[in-house]
């Protein structure tokens, strides 16, 4: 993949979900840093481990139907947007 024009048709299609998956991934570990902070280990375990099984399922599906690096970025996005909206509420709660 060293060819410029080889390396840029094999990610052209990511610019979006790697853009998008840093933004989100952003608030996703601020809110994790907010309720480690806060003690709120319990919440912070469940938002890790929801986070993580969806985003595996995700990819295991990719993997299936063979979506390659978009499926791959994609099952990250999706996790860390669980993480995220799940870290918002559990802000907001306390």
């Amino acid at each position: 993949l060293s060819n410029t024009k080889t390396l840029s048709l094999a990610t052209e299609n990511l610019k979006f979900l790697v853009a998008g998956t840093l933004f989100v991934g952003f608030f996703a570990f601020l809110w994790d840093g907010v309720l480690l902070g806060l003690g709120s280990l319990k919440h912070f375990a469940t938002i890790t481990i929801l986070g993580s099984i969806v985003g595996t399922i995700l990819l295991i599906y990719s993997f299936i139907y063979d979506y390659g690096l978009p499926g791959l970025w994609f099952s990250l996005l999706v996790s860390l947007l669980i993480r995220t909206s799940m870290g918002y509420y559990y802000q907001k709660l306390r």
